[in-house]
């Protein structure tokens, strides 16, 4: 079967389609895209968003009870009415394949596989919600750890195929999970390249408040402390000297958020650091189109073998980076930003004063050689047509090899 023409596919997920960051945001892009690909030969099955998503087509989507973050009182509400849906639309509609991005506890997608003969893929599959109940999930998580890892184990080595992020996360999940590169195939991220494109920074910047701000430097996710927000500031002491109407914007919330504040006024610089706090996922690409520099720099370790939406955000948007080593080999090799240590910022500084010294004709032709770059490789239409053509290879192969009879 070609997917790319023919076929229902029913897609369940436990992210909140709404959230301006971490799985919220891939999930949203993710039905932009396959909704934009199949039409109407697609369904969404979500938990109910905290926000609106009327960008999102509505006829599609069907939604159960939240889980609150896998709050142990809430989840088994969001369990059972997540199931209660499925089972509704698959008495209502045939599906030729189901989709899955696998949750902490994934009790749905085990159910369904159990009860019903339909070829299932798993998308996005991370290591997070594999091993948080061991690590963070207190008496209650470590007691649930096995079980969640034996489902996880299950699903997979039962899927058509599982594909992740990154290539360290695809090494990474085999060995857990005692599977193979058949099994566990790697589709990096891809960005929405009609939501973030190139755009006039003078006028983004109007529209958020910066006023004539020029340059801009910044960080535009969650957890800026750790990811990029630190090191901004520090470097953006060095840099007023050489940029006098230098501003450093810095989007995501948290208390450790204030720390930064501080530190910012230590060094003399509060008034030129405008911290937006969160920041609905609508305004995301004005922010980022506001911006002469993009940063994610992440200091802690494990974090290198994410494939950083936000990296791929500012390129599209024509933004050149300044990035910790990771899974964004591609930013080296194209010469679309800097890789520097996250604890370096002498090194960090002078990254961030080499992009920010592009004269004009340098810059615009680098706008448009990065965002016609991130368009052909990286956009999310491309990564969804990629796993299109593999699951229908792989429907095809498992008719093929399904015993006889």
């Amino acid at each position: 079967m070609d997917l790319r023409t023919e076929g229902r596919i029913l897609y369940i997920s436990d992210a909140d389609v709404s959230v301006g960051y971490g799985p919220g945001v891939n999930e949203n892009e993710f039905i932009h895209a396959m909704h934009e690909a199949v039409g109407d030969r697609a369904d969404f099955l979500v938990p109910r968003p905290l926000e609106p998503v009327d960008d999102l087509p509505q006829h599609l989507l069907h939604f159960c009870q939240p889980h609150h973050r896998y709050n142990p009182l809430r989840y088994p509400m969001h369990v059972a009415s997540q199931l209660r849906a499925a089972q509704r639309l698959l008495r209502e509609h045939h599906f030729d394949l189901l989709v899955f991005r696998l949750g902490v506890l994934p009790l749905v997608s085990r159910s369904l596989v159990r009860r019903h003969r339909i070829p299932y893929a798993i998308k996005t599959l991370g290591t997070g919600p594999l091993e948080v109940l061991h690590h963070r999930g207190g008496w209650l998580g470590k007691a649930l750890a096995s079980p969640n890892r034996s489902m996880f184990r299950d699903l997979v080595a039962g899927a058509l195929v599982a594909d992740t992020d990154s290539q360290g996360h695809a090494a990474a999940l085999r060995q857990r999970l005692d599977s193979d590169h058949e099994q566990i195939v790697w589709i990096d991220n891809g960005v929405n390249t009609r939501r973030f494109y190139p755009g006039p920074a003078a006028a983004a910047r109007r529209e958020l408040g910066l006023g004539d701000a020029h340059p801009v430097i910044g960080y535009v996710g969650s957890r800026p402390w750790e990811r990029g927000g630190t090191q901004l500031i520090e470097a953006g002491a060095r840099l007023v000297d050489t940029y006098p109407g230098l501003a450093i914007v810095i989007v995501g919330a948290g208390e450790p958020v204030e720390d930064m504040r501080r530190r910012a006024s230590e060094l003399g610089i509060a008034e030129r650091c405008h911290f937006a706090g969160y920041v609905p996922y609508r305004m995301i690409p004005r922010y980022v189109q506001s911006l002469d520099v993009g940063v994610s720099i992440s200091l802690p370790p494990e974090r290198a073998m994410n494939s950083e939406l936000k990296v791929r955000q500012y390129l599209a948007a024509g933004r050149p980076v300044v990035i910790s080593p990771g899974s964004n080999e591609f930013v080296s090799e194209e010469k679309l930003g800097t890789v520097v240590a996250p604890d370096d910022i002498e090194a960090i500084t002078e990254a961030l004063s080499f992009w920010l010294s592009l004269p004009g004709p340098e810059r615009a032709t680098f706008e448009r050689r990065a965002a016609a770059y991130m368009d052909e490789h990286l956009s999310m239409g491309a990564m969804i047509t990629r796993r299109l053509v593999l699951w229908g290879e792989r429907m095809k192969r498992s008719v093929q090899t399904a015993p006889a009879g």
